[in-house]
């Protein structure tokens, strides 16, 4: 599965049925992670690795971690916690010992109705989470497994039938629009865990079958044999001083991401404690994302204080291969590193593993009371030399084969409502990138401070700090406000202010940028809420005048967003929301450089307490004057698959999901979609889908 733009976690939108405060306290919850995640998926430079941060939540959905029982390591797993809430959490219990009911939580410093949502959403108050029955709890075996199935319909002339003479390298996909996922885990009393995941998209072959012997010749005989993508893993704990040990498909995520993180993080955030990364060490890679994780041996020891990780990774990338070396045809040159993890065309399989990166490095962390402090180690090698095109752009983008890192990060607690977190990370000694923040917390207030500073030639294959983009010199400021006005009336704004000293992708000048958010959720009507949301982005982007070429000018975008989610009854929920979008180009050459967009959607979710069968329907209208003016929005799917697609042009789109537990191990998801464009774009009209329809189909058993 790809996630490149299309972003959501499925548990964000389910409804269970509580009382009708508890209804409300996490349907604002869901809202406040759906807005999250849909700014990210508006920054595609920053999603090419959130599948496993997504994994994780929506994992956590359906096997939440005790509060009672769980340890800082646990805990920090719920990305929506900062280090702040989690340690008064753990001293609470210390000092009282055992949590009884969520209200109880609100007495904590930290936190409020909108994290208590947060809780009730992804932890259990149970000694025993995640197990359902007394006999499970003897045996503590679970297992999982999933199958997945889904196609788009109607005819695309990409899947066109080819032949050995029609073919064209790069014009017609190889394989099926067929896509399909299978994934099973197993854990044996939490000692032992194996898990596998195997992928394959819509048209990548599997398998030689009727493909011409030429285009055969052609992918180097790279063509795939079963599933495109295979990850594995073996998971062994507590043995001796080894908290784990780890082979096969894994993630470290150390410090703010500067040094050695593996996945993506939430970025910018209506919420302050989003703002920091919590250290969540070496955990298993259970996503089907194809080049953002590491295949080797992993161990983390210690017990106490004191904890070392220490990892070594031998995997296969993606990559534009420019040269080969003639007797062995092993690369020499390559452009770039690919992100899609697609490999349906002959160019894009013969990039397919094209690379070896060599990862190996480690972490030490030693905590106290009121002060976390880490040093990061890790080294980088590939076997070709990475070398881009020379361009003004790129003359302070990193060319060559290795690359060594170090990096010291800490969170420190020097009073009982305020944070200082930050790290530092210095590239081959002499390039170096620091971020320093700060968390101030109150009865009602919470703050979030971040500066962060990239040098020129600062550069990693494996991490994904906050910023603007995807790799650069960058020195910017973050401020993060939430105020809880009222009982049910919480403010949220941020902006964000960056600079960018050199030449960029298509900004050909240094530049800047400029971001802004407000947002205000209300209860009205005793029962149903408001949310308004305000986003301002403006950045520099080349334009061709007359005269003129490649000139950076303004571009703004402005959206607004008013959502109204109304409990009908705790079963049954109804969502409306409308989004207008208005972008602007600063081209004194153009008459009309305005461009807009609007959307409405209706959603009904069903969701009965003691029924096997729960419902998702939604309608959405959407017009666009173009690409510029998409807008993302959340949609609900199968459990583990996340969407979040642009609308442009003019159309209709509707779906259905349907979940069926037929029995207490056996889970059946089916959603069908469809999509029907009055004014279709030329970048699908050029594909002949005027109208398409996609069926998703899923199973889960679980033992």
């Amino acid at each position: 599965m790809k996630i490149p733009a299309f972003l959501i976690v499925p548990f964000m939108t389910l409804c269970c049925a509580h009382a009708q405060d508890t209804t409300l306290t996490l349907t604002n919850a869901r809202n406040v992670l759906n807005a999250r995640i849909e700014a990210m998926a508006e920054n595609k430079e920053k999603t090419n690795a959130s599948g496993q941060v997504l994994q994780d939540l929506a994992h956590l959905q359906e096997n939440p971690i005790s509060l009672n029982k769980a340890s800082y390591e646990d805990l920090a797993v719920i990305s929506l916690l900062s280090a702040y809430q989690i340690q008064h959490l753990l001293d609470y219990r210390k000092n009282y010992g055992r949590i009884y009911s969520y209200t109880e939580i609100l007495t904590i410093p930290g936190f409020n109705p909108e994290i208590l949502g947060y809780l009730r959403l992804l932890t259990t108050l149970s000694e025993h989470a995640g197990m359902e029955n007394v006999n499970k709890r003897k045996k503590n075996i679970r297992a999982n497994i999933f199958l997945r199935y889904s196609r788009i319909t109607g005819k695309d002339k990409k899947y066109l039938q080819y032949s050995d003479q029609g073919i064209k390298e790069g014009a017609t996909y190889l394989g099926s629009p067929d896509k399909l996922f299978f994934r099973a885990n197993l854990t044996i009393r939490n000692k032992l865990s194996l898990g596998l995941v195997a992928d394959k998209d819509a048209g990548e072959p599997m398998r030689q079958g009727k493909i011409p012997d030429s285009i055969w010749n052609a992918t180097a005989h790279h063509m795939p044999r079963g599933f495109d993508f295979y990850s594995g893993y073996v998971a062994l704990r507590d043995i001796w001083i080894l908290e784990k040990i780890m082979a096969g498909n894994f993630h470290v995520r150390f410090g703010q991401g500067l040094t050695t993180w593996t996945t993506a993080g939430f970025g910018h955030s209506p919420t302050p404690s989003g703002a920091m990364k919590r250290t969540m060490g070496i955990t298993p890679s259970t996503s089907s994302n194809e080049n953002h994780y590491m295949r080797g041996l992993a161990f983390t020891a210690g017990k106490g204080c004191l904890k070392t990780h220490v990892f070594y990774s031998n995997a296969s990338r993606d990559a534009n291969v420019e040269t080969r070396d003639p007797e062995n045809g092993d690369p020499l040159k390559i452009s770039s590193l690919q992100e899609s993890g697609y490999h349906r065309t002959v160019n894009e399989i013969k990039n397919k593993n094209a690379v070896r990166m060599i990862n190996w490095g480690g972490h030490a962390e030693i905590s106290i009371p009121t002060l976390k402090l880490g040093i990061s180690l890790m080294k980088t090698r590939l076997n070709a030399t990475l070398s881009k095109p020379v361009k003004p752009c790129n003359l302070f983008v990193f060319q060559g084969r290795e690359t060594f890192h170090t990096g010291l990060n800490y969170i420190q607690q020097p009073l009982s409502r305020c944070l200082l977190f930050g790290e530092f990370s210095l590239q081959d000694m002499t390039n170096i990138a620091f971020i320093q923040g700060l968390i101030f917390f109150h009865d009602r207030l919470e703050l979030s401070l971040i500066f962060r500073h990239f040098s020129k030639k600062f550069f990693s294959f494996m991490n994904a700090p906050q910023r603007a983009s995807s790799g650069g010199p960058e020195t910017g400021i973050y401020v993060q406000l939430s105020i809880h006005m009222l009982p049910n009336w919480m403010l949220s704004i941020y902006g964000d202010a960056y600079r960018h000293p050199w030449l960029r992708y298509r900004v050909h000048s240094p530049s800047y940028g400029e971001k802004f958010s407000i947002q205000s959720a209300h209860t009205i009507l005793k029962k149903s809420k408001l949310i308004l949301t305000y986003r301002y982005k403006k950045q520099l982007q080349n334009i061709t005048e007359e005269r003129y070429i490649n000139i950076p000018r303004e571009h703004g975008m402005h959206r607004t967003t008013i959502q109204v989610d109304h409990p009908i009854s705790p079963a049954l929920i109804a969502r409306t929301r409308i989004t207008w979008i208005n972008c602007t180009m600063d081209q004194p050459a153009v008459k009309n450089n305005t461009s807009t967009g609007t959307a409405f959607a209706q959603d009904i979710l069903f969701r009965p307490a003691e029924k096997p069968l729960d419902l998702t329907l939604r309608w959405v209208m959407f017009h666009t004057d173009d690409y510029d003016a998409r807008i993302y929005m959340y949609e609900h799917d199968v459990l583990y698959y996340f969407s979040a697609p642009s609308y442009y042009g003019t159309g209709i789109r509707a779906y259905a999901i349907a979940r069926w537990k037929a029995n207490r191990r056996l889970d059946l998801w089916l959603k069908i979609s469809r999509t029907g464009f009055l004014k279709e774009p030329e970048s699908l009209k050029k594909n002949g889908q005027w109208q398409k329809t996609e069926i998703r189909v899923q199973c889960r058993l679980h033992f």
